[in-house]
């Protein structure tokens, strides 16, 4: 007789990974619009914040390549840091999502907005070398990312 149903899937735990990013270069551009259609947002306004970075994956070895970085600057982040009791039974995902898949490799995140003016003075004045993303061990191609990190130098033995 031929069984019926779904079959049950398991629930793979996934390692821990640290990916350590080498800043080669990067811009941030910026843009407000007026929001007339409403269909993007809630408001008058519109506006995109995005710190490009191309970056060289350095850690772990066995990926090490060009990398493209890009963190998504939201206004929402600023609220969620400044009232965490509001948001006490929200659970995030990650703060970012790594891809290294044939020919496709790169780094989506997102950061407050207000944290950004400290980052381009960083950046600017190379106070920041590296980027070290810690966060999931690459699953078909693709890692959520915990926690993210501007760093001068960096040291594997740190962060291993």
């Amino acid at each position: 007789m031929k069984k019926t149903g779904k079959k049950k899937g398991r629930k793979q735990e996934r390692d821990f990974c640290t990916y350590c990013v080498k800043i080669l270069d990067w811009e941030v551009p910026y843009s407000i619009s007026l929001n007339r259609g409403k269909s993007i947002t809630i408001g008058p306004f519109w506006e995109h914040v995005n710190l490009r970075i191309k970056g060289h994956l350095l850690y772990p070895e066995k990926i090490a390549g060009e990398l493209p970085l890009s963190f998504l600057g939201s206004r929402e982040e600023n609220d969620y840091l400044k009232n965490p009791d509001k948001y006490a039974s929200w659970e995030p995902n990650a703060v970012g999502h790594l891809t290294i898949r044939g020919k496709q490799r790169n780094f989506l995140g997102s950061l407050p907005q207000d944290i950004f003016p400290i980052l381009i003075a960083g950046l600017s004045a190379e106070k920041y070398c590296h980027i070290i993303l810690n966060g999931h061990v690459l699953y078909r191609g693709g890692a959520y990312i915990d926690s993210i990190n501007f760093e001068r130098e960096y040291d594997p033995e740190d962060w291993v």
